[in-house]
């Protein structure tokens, strides 16, 4: 983002999971169960878009996920 110089810009981010997901809302989805040998603990039954959300504020990233 720095080298592209849009640090500053809010960002609308796209989010493809492919894992099965119970689907609340467009970007709300819970993670049903890890597969394809994925594991990953304290994450099934989260909120996906919720905990990428989370990861991107820690990395001080101008980024919003709208859509699951």
């Amino acid at each position: 983002m720095r080298r592209l110089k849009i640090s500053d810009q809010k960002l609308s981010l796209g989010f493809t999971f492919s894992f099965p997901c119970a689907q609340d809302a467009l970007a709300s989805g819970r993670l049903i169960n890890w597969t394809k040998g994925f594991k990953c603990s304290d994450v099934e039954n989260q909120d996906v878009v919720k905990l990428l959300q989370e990861a991107i504020h820690r990395r001080k990233v101008s980024g919003r996920c709208e859509i699951l």
